[in-house]
């Protein structure tokens, strides 16, 4: 059995040759190692502080949304719809200058702060799209026409309202009636 020291000094021999790639790569590996370590730190930082995407999730935006949706939402269901057609076409432009203040009350926040919430432009979009058709509509209602009210659908075919509240998901959910203006009527007491 061979003794645990060996007999002669192995460390006056020279070390082993290594060719110069194995170099390259004991210095070039850790390099990329670090430089891939830090761009995935960046672009978890950056991934961080930017929008989740389609949600308004800006506290100073938020805020704002949900009182000015909370103030519209309860002024509008203070409106029912109901009586002749110029009295029905009166009380749905009620309704709609509601919208038209809740919209102008979040516009309000100074243009960084909206542009800080990138869904924002597209969710007030959306209103001003459902709301041109509502005053369409109360036109239409005032002079005695009769039909359902259908709502603007978005560019790709889906419910817009649905993208709304997608959007200021627990911040403000379109009320029926703005979908239905005589959506009060279904429900049972």
């Amino acid at each position: 059995m061979p003794s645990y020291l060996p007999d002669e000094d192995v460390w006056r021999y020279a070390p082993a040759p290594v060719a110069r790639g194995w170099r390259r790569l004991a210095f070039v590996g850790p390099l990329v190692a670090v430089l891939v370590g830090v761009a995935a730190v960046a672009v978890a930082l950056q991934a961080r502080s930017q929008d989740t995407r389609g949600t308004l999730d800006d506290p100073r935006v938020t805020r704002m949304v949900a009182q000015a949706c909370g103030i519209m939402t309860s002024a509008v269901a203070q409106v029912r719809v109901d009586g002749p057609a110029r009295l029905r076409g009166a009380q749905l432009a009620d309704q709609n200058l509601e919208v038209r203040r809740m919209i102008d009350r979040v516009r309000t926040l100074p243009q960084a702060v909206r542009r800080a919430d990138r869904p924002l432009e597209a969710w007030l979009a959306d209103w001003e799209s459902l709301l041109a058709a509502r005053e369409r509509y109360a036109r239409q209602v005032s002079g005695g026409f009769r039909g359902d009210f259908r709502p603007p659908t978005a560019a790709d075919g889906s419910e817009l309202e649905q993208r709304m509240d997608r959007a200021a998901a627990g911040t403000c959910q379109v009320p029926a009636t703005r979908v239905d203006p005589f959506a009060y009527q279904d429900v049972s007491v």
